[in-house]
């Protein structure tokens, strides 16, 4: 990720802390903490203070994230994310109120109110309404996925003969992305005959 786009990016978020109230937010959407972060790992949220980003995850991710992410604090937690984050907002005496995405759960909310000693408020869609607003990058990185696809879907189709499964198909379509350096945002979808109605269809030995 260029260092522009990013700033541009935590510039935006935090230009609504003001407007929300808030003095940082806490991200647990696995794709906003790789909208901050450009950490493309699991397991991890994101803290953006009006300063300082942070990343919480685990030791088998902390070498790839300080590889990955862009001028963020690398917290490598040792329990639970939600007593993690908890602690780290404890001991940041600039951060009274933090907004928290409503696909926190109430476990992790109720462990959060507990270990972290701050105002926790509600505030969806902060870092969506930015992420629905493409940058020339992500604009770039779009098209050159969908020349990928078309690549390797001519090369699917070219394997696509009398006998050939969902799954056999499915697995050329794979190989091809991988092929080309990509990776799958789902799982490949094939579906032959009646099974073309299940938009999510698992692809099967039909």
């Amino acid at each position: 990720m260029n260092a522009e786009p990013m700033k541009r990016r935590l510039g935006n978020i935090r230009a609504q802390f003001r407007r929300h109230h808030v003095d940082a937010v806490l991200l647990t959407h696995p794709v906003n903490v790789t909208y901050v972060t450009g950490f493309s790992g699991d397991d991890s949220w994101a803290l953006v203070a009006r300063n300082r980003v942070y990343l919480l995850t685990d030791s088998r991710y902390t070498e790839q994230a300080r590889q990955e992410c862009f001028q963020t604090s690398i917290v490598e937690r040792k329990d639970s994310m939600a007593e993690a984050a908890g602690r780290l907002l404890g001991r940041l005496k600039s951060v009274g109120t933090v907004a928290i995405e409503q696909t926190l759960s109430l476990g992790s909310y109720q462990a959060l109110r507990k270990h972290a000693g701050v105002r926790l408020k509600a505030t969806d869609g902060l870092v969506a309404e930015f992420r629905s607003i493409k940058d020339e990058g992500e604009i770039g990185a779009i098209k050159a996925a969908a020349a990928v696809a078309a690549r390797a879907l001519a090369r699917a189709k070219a394997c696509f003969t009398p006998g050939i499964t969902e799954s056999e198909l499915a697995g050329i379509l794979d190989l091809e992305f991988r092929k080309r350096g990509c990776t799958n945002g789902f799982e490949t979808i094939v579906a032959f005959g009646a099974n073309a109605s299940r938009p999510h269809h698992q692809p099967t030995q039909r």
